[in-house]
């Protein structure tokens, strides 16, 4: 587990480090207990407000603290359900004429830099050590499978939380980033293909190297398609349908966003009671599987009761 002095000590050592404002509001937070999440929030945007408070049209800049966040959502499991209480008390500060009342640059950071996700799971064993914090995304530390794929879980989970709370964001809202985890996890299907296009056009430029070059790179590609990746993927899908099952079985007939190339679902665009179905019969299928975990086996039947009550009550 990373202590939160390392934490804290790799974020002032960055080249471009956050305001100390929102690492001595993190450092709070974590310790203290009792601290309103208000005096957090008011103490971790400090500079942001005063840089635009007096802007007929402030748009406060939280570039820098969605790093930060979404650093600490992936290294601290515990401290998920704190750092909600932290984003929504930032959500309702008044401050810039209610600027942060949409959490500006939260969509366009996870789009970019979190719901990216690859898993690896074979990079490295359980025994491996931890390893030392640094100053790279959260999602990009030392290839590290377990670190990883907590992380990855931990950013689910805590989006998933907040959807019900946020009501000012795209026609999406939240759950379009979990649709994102969901169809990744229930409809793509690439360890089914034995002959991937773009996968040859990328080896393609490994040619001039020597074999066990080739060969390492090649390992490398199909390692993030194998099967067992959904030891990765299967949490992380499983908890927006804990938390969000009902809202999403609600959306039948809204738009999703584009269908993908190569998807298992071949039925119309966009959220359906079918589409619904067929993601129930999906999480069958990964029951079944024996390469996978036994508790992402269990999950994935978990799901299967799940959906069956969300789409009874």
């Amino acid at each position: 587990m990373t202590s939160l002095d390392a934490f804290l000590r790799a974020q002032r050592e960055q080249e471009y480090p956050p305001d100390p404002e929102m690492l001595t509001a993190l450092e709070a937070l974590f310790t203290d207990p009792s601290l309103p999440a208000s005096t957090a929030a008011r103490t971790a945007m400090t500079q942001v407000i005063a840089a635009e408070d007096a802007n007929p049209k402030p748009n406060p800049n939280l570039e820098s603290f969605w790093i930060l966040l979404f650093q600490a959502i992936g290294l601290f499991t515990e401290q998920n359900d704190r750092l909600l209480e932290l984003i929504l008390a930032i959500q309702s500060l008044p401050d810039c004429k209610g600027g942060f009342h949409k959490l500006p640059g939260i969509h366009e950071y996870l789009l970019e830099f979190v719901f990216d996700y690859v898993d690896h799971p074979f990079n490295l064993p359980y025994s491996d050590p931890e390893p030392d914090i640094t100053d790279r995304a959260w999602l990009h530390f030392p290839p590290h499978r377990d670190i990883q794929r907590q992380a990855w879980l931990n950013v689910n989970l805590f989006m998933a939380k907040l959807h019900p709370h946020v009501t000012t964001t795209p026609v999406y809202g939240f759950i379009g980033h979990g649709e994102f985890t969901i169809r990744k996890t229930l409809e793509k299907a690439p360890w089914e293909i034995v002959h991937h296009e773009n996968l040859e056009e990328h080896l393609s430029f490994w040619l001039e190297q020597d074999e066990e070059e080739y060969d390492r790179e090649k390992d490398d590609q199909m390692e993030m398609i194998d099967i067992r990746t959904l030891d990765g993927w299967v949490p992380a899908a499983a908890v927006w349908f804990r938390l969000c099952g009902r809202a999403m079985y609600e959306k039948e007939g809204h738009e999703m966003s584009s269908e993908w190339e190569g998807s298992k679902w071949t039925g119309k665009p966009g959220w359906s009671r079918e589409r619904w179905a067929f993601w129930k019969e999906r999480w069958g299928w990964i029951a079944q599987v024996t390469a996978l975990n036994r508790g992402t086996r269990e999950i994935a039947r978990e799901m299967v009761e799940v959906m069956g009550r969300v789409g009874t009550e």
